[in-house]
């Protein structure tokens, strides 16, 4: 018996001895510690992160038409514009047309760069996507794709191989999403 209150004696004395030990200690190495890590942001050596917009939450689809009225272009002027505190990310580009037969046809997306550089996505279509109908082509094309623009409007321009008579036209499908500056 005296052996086992000896033994518990020994055993609350530690426990006792461990208790005041943590709830002493984490101050006195708090401070050792916070000298050994350190973490510094510069522009030299950056502290990596992780972008927190979701593109799913500023989702953006786009459609616009054009007639050709007897030319061989066809343009939409402003299709969208990016606001002003975001920067528009197209990621996809779909366009069909109902043309004269035989005709080739390329899309042009013109758009503002994010500095100062605008930029311009060539679309072509190909005559292995035109269908045939009574004295028209449908023809169409799409493009998977990555530009960055900037605060302003977007374009769309076709251009086809001869003049177009009216009621000949194009359809154009944009997708994409805004990021924050």
């Amino acid at each position: 018996m005296n052996f086992a209150k000896r033994l518990l004696m020994v055993a609350g004395a530690v426990a006792l001895v461990g208790l005041l030990g943590a709830i002493i200690t984490p101050k006195a190495a708090h401070g050792i510690v916070s000298t050994l890590v350190t973490v510094v942001n510069t522009s030299v050596n950056p502290v990596p992160t992780v972008a927190t917009d979701d593109p799913a939450r500023s989702a953006f689809l786009q459609v616009a038409n054009c007639n050709f009225n007897n030319s061989s272009e066809c343009r939409v002027d402003s299709i969208f514009a990016v606001p002003n505190t975001q920067i528009g990310v197209v990621e996809f580009i779909s366009s069909e047309c109902s043309i004269n037969i035989g005709t080739q046809a390329t899309l042009f997306v013109d758009y503002p760069g994010v500095d100062v550089n605008a930029g311009r996505i060539a679309v072509p279509f190909s005559s292995t996507e035109t269908v045939n109908l009574t004295g028209f082509a449908s023809i169409a094309t799409s493009r998977s794709v990555r530009a960055y623009g900037g605060s302003a409007n977007w374009d769309a321009i076709w251009i086809t191989s001869v003049v177009q008579p009216q009621g000949n036209f194009c359809s154009l499908t944009m997708s994409g999403h805004f990021v924050n500056r």
